[in-house]
């Protein structure tokens, strides 16, 4: 678990987290009543999977594929 983690030259865990959160906000929004799909690294994908199930974070393995409902701005995780 990085949050709360911080060394001189590294984006700190809650900053990384709200970067991609924004992103993700601003896909989603940009494509209403579409389907996305989305291509990112293990690290935003735990981020965007913890928001959605609210659970801890996992860890994302590589070739994995999620779906993740956004209806009126919440989010449903939806393993498959």
């Amino acid at each position: 678990d990085l949050r709360g983690f911080d060394a001189e030259g590294v984006e700190r865990y809650e900053d990384f987290a709200r970067r991609v959160m924004e992103c993700f906000g601003e896909v989603v929004s940009g494509s209403p009543d579409r389907k996305v799909i989305l291509v990112t690294h293990g690290g935003a994908i735990d981020v965007i999977l913890q928001k959605a199930s609210g659970k801890p974070a996992q860890i994302a393995g590589n070739c994995e594929v999620f779906r993740i409902k956004v209806t009126g701005g919440e989010m449903e995780f939806n393993p498959l």
